[in-house]
């Protein structure tokens, strides 16, 4: 009992809490109607979640420009409202592991690109 109320009375003067212990940060890249990554370049770090949305009316394919990590190969996106079998999700998460400099593009619309650097 008395090294339970120790450990209670150290966490309260250190500061410590346990809200969102295993919160994962989230990275937001909107693709919008200018046919643009916003941002087009981001910088996380290690273990960040990294989120595209489509919020356009058009189908985009987001790939990696060089051996990227896995997931960013080819992302396929439906503009809301328009998933299909070929486009079934508006949105892709990917969590960022190795540290590097990855760029990406739009297959579709070569004029999009963007940058993931992972610290």
């Amino acid at each position: 009992m008395g090294r339970t109320i120790l450990l209670l009375a150290l966490v309260s003067v250190s500061g410590v809490t346990c809200s969102a212990p295993f919160a994962v940060p989230t990275t937001l890249v909107v693709i919008n109607d200018s046919y643009r990554f916003v941002p087009d370049t981001i910088t996380v770090d290690r273990g960040t979640t990294v989120e595209w949305k489509n919020e356009s009316s058009q189908y985009h394919v987001v790939q990696g420009d060089t051996t990227a990590p896995g997931g960013l190969q080819e992302m396929p996106l439906a503009p809301v409202g328009g998933q299909s079998r070929d486009y079934p999700e508006t949105q892709w998460d990917l969590t960022m592991g190795d540290p590097g400099v990855y760029p990406y593009h739009c297959t579709l619309h070569l004029q999009m690109h963007g940058v993931v650097i992972v610290r």
